[in-house]
């Protein structure tokens, strides 16, 4: 049994729902459940992000613009501006910024504010990522379901912003820059740093979880990685994202450790072909 074999195998085994594409020179490596729907938690803000660089591209604005926060783009969870009263001023760029490296909630709530959520949906469709919608704020624990969209949509943005495919060169510059800062990389490369350190460059991503639990009232719980996996032999790109359903025993930790040995098994796939196949049969 080949090493994608097993990798299959695993994938219909599992007790929870999952999806992964994963691409490499525009050719498929591996695509399970990559057109099913599954619910965003925080990877939706890229696509918030790619709205921002396509409003700077066409000079509608700046990102010297100064917002405001208000009481009303107030979350818990991830971020840092919850900590600042309201009132404070945040530059339009520094909040894209803070959405993306470290998923503030209230940074993606202000840009959405500004930047209108209709335009960004619109700016979405118009790149041809069919499966993806931003449904509203990070009003968390208030509401829940934030965004949706698929793996294939998922694995395309990024294989378009290394290719330079979407907007123009410098904008994909900018987000990928912005997306090799981001601080929750381990997800997907968690197992892959500690004995890859000669292939495995970095990764240019942005993640996302979503614990029900934590909802007003209990729902399902997300887990999703994708990016740009930067390696010596050759970058390739990929998505996940997994959904556990309300009352279920598994962990999104449990989920974590699987998505972990499932990427380091595609990783050594990729980088080491044929030879990792016979080192495993």
């Amino acid at each position: 049994m080949s090493i994608m074999e097993k990798i299959y195998k695993s994938l219909k085994q599992l007790d929870y729902r999952l999806g992964i594409q994963v691409v490499k020179l525009d050719k498929q490596i591996l695509s399970y459940n990559a057109d099913q729907d599954f619910d965003t938690a925080c990877s939706i803000m890229v696509f918030i992000m790619l709205h921002y660089f396509k409003c700077i591209k066409e000079g509608l604005i700046s990102g010297e613009e100064e917002l405001i926060y208000i009481e009303e783009n107030y979350a818990t969870g991830s971020g840092i501006i919850k900590y600042l009263p309201f009132g404070s001023k945040i530059k339009a760029s520094d909040l894209v910024d803070l959405m993306i490296i470290i998923s503030d909630h209230i940074a993606a709530n202000m840009l959405i504010d500004f930047l209108g959520l209709e335009n960004i949906n619109n700016t979405i469709q118009e790149n041809n990522f069919k499966s993806t919608k931003l449904n509203h704020k990070f009003l968390i624990p208030k509401l829940k379901n934030m965004g949706k969209t698929t793996p294939a949509d998922l694995c395309r943005f990024y294989l378009m912003i290394d290719n330079e495919e979407l907007l123009d060169s410098e904008c994909c510059t900018r987000m990928k820059q912005i997306l090799l800062k981001q601080h929750y990389k381990d997800i997907l490369t968690g197992k892959i740093k500690n004995d890859n350190e000669e292939s495995f460059l970095d990764i240019a991503s942005k993640s996302g979880k979503a614990d029900g639990r934590i909802y007003d009232n209990n729902t399902d719980s997300y887990i999703s990685d994708a990016g740009i996996m930067i390696c010596k032999n050759g970058n390739y790109y990929i998505a996940v994202l997994a959904e556990l359903k309300a009352g279920s025993k598994i962990s999104l930790n449990d989920v974590k450790d699987y998505i972990q040995t499932l990427s380091l098994d595609i990783f050594n796939y990729v980088n080491y072909g044929k030879y990792y196949e016979n080192k495993n049969m």
